[in-house]
Protein backbone atom coordinates (compact mmCIF):
# COMPACT_ATOMS: atom_id res chain seq x y z
CA UNK A 1 0.00 0.00 0.00
CA UNK A 2 1.34 3.32 -0.94
CA UNK A 3 1.93 6.27 1.41
CA UNK A 4 -0.89 8.47 -0.37
CA UNK A 5 -3.43 5.52 0.11
CA UNK A 6 -2.88 5.13 3.65
CA UNK A 7 -3.14 8.49 4.16
CA UNK A 8 -6.25 8.90 2.70
CA UNK A 9 -7.44 5.71 4.92
CA UNK A 10 -6.29 7.13 8.19
CA UNK A 11 -8.02 10.80 8.12
CA UNK A 12 -8.96 12.29 11.08
CA UNK A 13 -11.66 13.81 11.05
CA UNK A 14 -13.01 16.30 14.01
CA UNK A 15 -15.65 15.84 16.03
CA UNK A 16 -17.12 17.09 19.55
CA UNK A 17 -17.42 14.86 22.34
CA UNK A 18 -19.19 15.82 25.53
CA UNK A 19 -19.79 14.43 29.03
CA UNK A 20 -23.39 12.59 29.23
CA UNK A 21 -24.90 13.64 32.39
CA UNK A 22 -27.24 11.38 34.09
CA UNK A 23 -30.06 12.50 36.90
CA UNK A 24 -33.07 14.51 37.00
CA UNK A 25 -33.77 16.95 34.33
CA UNK A 26 -35.88 20.25 34.59
CA UNK A 27 -36.58 23.46 33.24
CA UNK A 28 -36.85 26.78 34.67
CA UNK A 29 -38.69 29.39 33.52
CA UNK A 30 -37.85 33.12 34.48
CA UNK A 31 -39.05 36.58 33.84
CA UNK A 32 -35.88 39.13 33.27
CA UNK A 33 -36.78 42.96 33.63
CA UNK A 34 -33.96 45.90 33.61
CA UNK A 35 -31.20 42.91 34.41
CA UNK A 36 -33.20 41.50 37.58
CA UNK A 37 -34.37 37.86 37.74
CA UNK A 38 -37.64 36.43 38.77
CA UNK A 39 -38.35 32.19 38.99
CA UNK A 40 -41.55 31.71 37.86
CA UNK A 41 -41.54 28.11 37.64
CA UNK A 42 -39.32 24.85 37.59
CA UNK A 43 -40.75 22.50 35.53
CA UNK A 44 -40.57 18.73 35.99
CA UNK A 45 -40.05 17.05 32.74
CA UNK A 46 -40.96 13.23 31.47
CA UNK A 47 -38.69 11.95 28.87
CA UNK A 48 -37.99 8.63 26.79
CA UNK A 49 -34.53 7.20 27.19
CA UNK A 50 -31.67 7.17 24.51
CA UNK A 51 -31.25 7.68 21.76
CA UNK A 52 -33.64 10.56 21.53
CA UNK A 53 -34.97 11.86 24.54
CA UNK A 54 -38.17 12.85 23.70
CA UNK A 55 -40.14 14.92 26.48
CA UNK A 56 -43.62 13.23 26.53
CA UNK A 57 -44.64 15.19 29.51
CA UNK A 58 -44.34 18.34 32.47
CA UNK A 59 -45.53 19.14 35.29
CA UNK A 60 -45.49 22.10 37.42
CA UNK A 61 -44.28 23.01 39.76
CA UNK A 62 -41.02 20.11 39.63
CA UNK A 63 -41.13 18.22 42.86
CA UNK A 64 -37.66 19.26 44.31
CA UNK A 65 -36.60 20.70 47.90
CA UNK A 66 -36.12 24.14 48.89
CA UNK A 67 -32.60 23.56 49.06
CA UNK A 68 -32.66 22.18 45.17
CA UNK A 69 -34.54 24.75 44.02
CA UNK A 70 -32.37 27.82 45.55
CA UNK A 71 -29.26 25.59 43.87
CA UNK A 72 -31.19 25.58 40.34
CA UNK A 73 -32.15 29.27 40.39
CA UNK A 74 -28.64 30.43 41.66
CA UNK A 75 -27.17 28.69 38.78
CA UNK A 76 -29.78 30.14 35.88
CA UNK A 77 -28.83 33.48 37.52
CA UNK A 78 -25.44 33.09 36.93
CA UNK A 79 -25.91 31.91 33.26
CA UNK A 80 -28.78 34.79 32.80
CA UNK A 81 -25.79 37.05 33.62
CA UNK A 82 -23.25 35.69 31.64
CA UNK A 83 -25.10 36.01 28.04
CA UNK A 84 -26.34 39.74 29.45
CA UNK A 85 -29.59 38.95 29.08
CA UNK A 86 -31.70 41.75 30.46
CA UNK A 87 -34.89 41.45 29.58
CA UNK A 88 -37.64 39.29 28.81
CA UNK A 89 -38.63 35.51 29.66
CA UNK A 90 -35.73 32.93 29.57
CA UNK A 91 -36.48 28.87 29.22
CA UNK A 92 -33.14 27.22 30.58
CA UNK A 93 -32.63 23.59 30.90
CA UNK A 94 -30.91 21.94 33.49
CA UNK A 95 -29.80 18.42 35.26
CA UNK A 96 -30.05 17.74 38.49
CA UNK A 97 -27.49 15.10 39.30
CA UNK A 98 -25.61 13.63 42.28
CA UNK A 99 -22.55 16.21 41.60
CA UNK A 100 -24.91 18.88 41.50
CA UNK A 101 -26.43 21.47 39.37
CA UNK A 102 -25.42 21.07 35.27
CA UNK A 103 -26.76 23.79 33.00
CA UNK A 104 -28.32 21.67 29.50
CA UNK A 105 -29.14 24.68 27.45
CA UNK A 106 -31.21 28.02 27.48
CA UNK A 107 -33.73 30.37 25.18
CA UNK A 108 -34.05 33.78 25.80
CA UNK A 109 -38.20 32.82 25.16
CA UNK A 110 -41.02 31.31 26.44
CA UNK A 111 -40.94 27.67 26.94
CA UNK A 112 -42.70 25.15 24.92
CA UNK A 113 -45.00 22.23 24.58
CA UNK A 114 -47.49 23.72 26.82
CA UNK A 115 -45.42 25.04 29.74
CA UNK A 116 -46.53 28.55 29.61
CA UNK A 117 -50.16 27.30 30.26
CA UNK A 118 -48.82 25.31 33.02
CA UNK A 119 -47.47 27.92 34.91
CA UNK A 120 -50.15 30.45 34.20
CA UNK A 121 -52.54 27.19 35.77
CA UNK A 122 -50.18 26.84 39.00
CA UNK A 123 -49.03 30.23 39.35
CA UNK A 124 -51.17 32.78 37.90
CA UNK A 125 -48.09 34.31 36.25
CA UNK A 126 -49.41 34.92 32.59
CA UNK A 127 -46.03 35.23 31.01
CA UNK A 128 -46.90 36.37 26.97
CA UNK A 129 -49.22 39.30 29.55
CA UNK A 130 -45.96 39.88 31.72
CA UNK A 131 -43.68 40.11 28.74
CA UNK A 132 -46.10 42.85 27.01
CA UNK A 133 -47.25 44.85 29.71
CA UNK A 134 -43.56 45.22 30.48
CA UNK A 135 -42.44 45.72 27.13
CA UNK A 136 -44.95 48.80 27.07
CA UNK A 137 -43.12 49.95 30.60
CA UNK A 138 -46.40 49.27 32.65
CA UNK A 139 -45.74 48.20 35.94
CA UNK A 140 -45.77 44.22 36.38
CA UNK A 141 -46.45 42.12 39.86
CA UNK A 142 -44.57 38.67 39.19
CA UNK A 143 -45.95 37.37 42.52
CA UNK A 144 -47.43 33.85 42.14
CA UNK A 145 -51.81 34.38 42.91
CA UNK A 146 -52.50 31.19 43.21
CA UNK A 147 -50.76 27.28 44.50
CA UNK A 148 -51.81 24.83 42.40
CA UNK A 149 -50.57 22.41 39.95
CA UNK A 150 -50.43 21.52 36.38
CA UNK A 151 -49.33 18.64 34.03
CA UNK A 152 -49.46 17.98 30.15
CA UNK A 153 -49.06 14.42 28.99
CA UNK A 154 -48.53 12.98 25.68
CA UNK A 155 -51.01 10.46 24.09
CA UNK A 156 -49.28 7.43 22.95
CA UNK A 157 -49.93 5.32 19.05
CA UNK A 158 -48.69 2.57 17.46
CA UNK A 159 -47.24 2.55 13.95
CA UNK A 160 -49.08 3.08 10.80
CA UNK A 161 -52.16 5.36 9.40
CA UNK A 162 -54.43 7.03 11.71
CA UNK A 163 -58.04 6.50 11.17
CA UNK A 164 -59.90 7.60 13.75
CA UNK A 165 -59.53 9.18 17.40
CA UNK A 166 -61.82 7.41 20.21
CA UNK A 167 -62.49 8.66 24.19
CA UNK A 168 -61.72 12.94 22.72
CA UNK A 169 -65.04 14.31 24.49
CA UNK A 170 -65.14 12.11 27.32
CA UNK A 171 -61.96 12.99 28.29
CA UNK A 172 -62.86 16.58 28.06
CA UNK A 173 -65.54 15.97 30.95
CA UNK A 174 -62.90 14.48 33.03
CA UNK A 175 -62.28 16.15 36.73
CA UNK A 176 -59.44 19.00 36.03
CA UNK A 177 -58.82 18.49 32.02
CA UNK A 178 -57.95 22.00 31.04
CA UNK A 179 -57.47 21.24 27.25
CA UNK A 180 -57.15 18.31 24.44
CA UNK A 181 -55.24 18.70 21.66
CA UNK A 182 -54.75 16.21 18.59
CA UNK A 183 -51.17 17.15 16.81
CA UNK A 184 -51.94 14.64 13.90
CA UNK A 185 -55.06 14.52 11.40
CA UNK A 186 -56.59 11.21 10.45
CA UNK A 187 -54.87 9.81 7.27
CA UNK A 188 -51.43 10.72 8.78
CA UNK A 189 -49.26 7.82 8.65
CA UNK A 190 -47.29 7.46 11.92
CA UNK A 191 -43.91 6.37 12.59
CA UNK A 192 -41.90 5.41 15.21
CA UNK A 193 -41.16 7.86 18.16
CA UNK A 194 -38.08 9.93 17.17
CA UNK A 195 -38.61 13.18 17.66
CA UNK A 196 -41.08 15.67 19.25
CA UNK A 197 -42.55 16.21 16.03
CA UNK A 198 -43.86 12.45 15.81
CA UNK A 199 -46.19 13.08 19.24
CA UNK A 200 -49.49 12.53 19.00
CA UNK A 201 -51.67 14.88 20.69
CA UNK A 202 -51.47 15.96 24.43
CA UNK A 203 -53.99 16.20 27.27
CA UNK A 204 -53.68 19.12 29.90
CA UNK A 205 -55.03 18.47 33.66
CA UNK A 206 -54.47 20.61 36.79
CA UNK A 207 -55.19 19.99 40.57
CA UNK A 208 -54.30 20.68 43.91
CA UNK A 209 -51.28 19.08 44.13
CA UNK A 210 -48.76 17.88 41.39
CA UNK A 211 -49.22 14.41 41.57
CA UNK A 212 -53.00 15.04 41.42
CA UNK A 213 -52.21 16.59 38.08
CA UNK A 214 -49.70 14.07 36.46
CA UNK A 215 -52.45 11.22 37.60
CA UNK A 216 -55.60 13.11 35.82
CA UNK A 217 -53.29 13.84 32.89
CA UNK A 218 -51.89 10.23 33.06
CA UNK A 219 -54.79 8.67 33.23
CA UNK A 220 -56.64 10.92 30.87
CA UNK A 221 -53.98 10.46 28.19
CA UNK A 222 -54.29 6.48 28.44
CA UNK A 223 -58.29 6.57 27.55
CA UNK A 224 -57.63 8.48 24.07
CA UNK A 225 -57.60 5.53 21.66
CA UNK A 226 -55.74 6.25 18.60
CA UNK A 227 -57.17 3.93 15.78
CA UNK A 228 -54.83 2.50 13.49
CA UNK A 229 -55.61 0.62 10.33
CA UNK A 230 -58.78 -1.10 12.22
CA UNK A 231 -56.57 -2.22 14.86
CA UNK A 232 -57.70 -0.17 18.19
CA UNK A 233 -54.30 0.74 20.33
CA UNK A 234 -56.15 0.57 23.59
CA UNK A 235 -54.24 2.32 26.49
CA UNK A 236 -55.44 0.51 29.80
Amino acid sequence: MDNQHACRNNILFPCLVEEYIDGVEFSVETMTIDGRHTLLAITEKLTTGAPHFIEMGHAVPARVSHEEKTAIFDEVQELLDAVGHTFGPAHTEVKLSSKGVHIIETQTRPGGDRIPMLVDIATGCNIYKIMVEAALGRPVDLTATRSKAAAIRYVNANIGMIERFEGIESVKAMAGIREVRMLKEVGTYISELSSSLDRVGYVVAEGDTVEEAINRAEAASRRINVVINNVENHHV
